[in-house]
């Protein structure tokens, strides 16, 4: 998915932020630009694809946003990833491999980018679908559950400081 800056918008004061939601089956990227989404990928882990190959197809879609960016705006984009919160006998789950999984993209991710900002977990992209740009919630959407909601995740792990 590809999202347009409105025309007329104004450069706001802050650097661009690449937002990333990261997950072994969906990991949700955000350009952000103060308030505006201008580029928006949701990328969804094919069935039988190897974890490698989806590591490596999210880190080739950071990249070729870092590289459009500097390319079209000479400039270099902050990138900022939801950390996570390690899992622990009192938060109930039993079946920790997706979190496991989970921790091995934020790896990679990080061990590619080492001045990436973590970002502390906290119910990004929760927030009522009003609170969102249109463009990140789908049509029909009626409740957030929907797999945009990686997608708001990262505009708001974009936003956090």
């Amino acid at each position: 998915m590809r999202i347009a800056a409105p025309s007329g918008s104004k450069r706001p004061a802050r650097p661009a932020v690449l937002g990333v939601d990261p997950g072994m089956r969906e990991t949700g990227l955000v350009v952000r630009d103060g308030d505006v989404p201008v580029a928006a990928c949701l990328m969804v882990r094919a069935r039988g694809q190897s974890r490698g190959e989806y590591i490596e197809e999210v880190l080739a879609a950071i990249e070729a946003y870092l590289e459009e960016r500097r390319r079209t705006h000479g400039e270099e984009l902050e990138i900022a990833v939801e950390d996570m919160t390690p899992p622990t006998p009192h938060m109930g789950t039993i079946a920790v491999a997706g979190i496991l999984e989970g921790g091995v993209l934020l790896g990679a991710i990080i061990g590619r980018y080492p001045q990436a900002r973590l970002v502390s977990p906290g119910h990004h992209g929760s927030a009522p679908l009003a609170a969102y740009p249109e463009a990140l919630c789908a049509p029909g959407e009626k409740r957030g559950r929907g797999q945009l909601r990686h997608c708001r995740s990262a505009y708001d792990v974009a936003g956090a400081r």
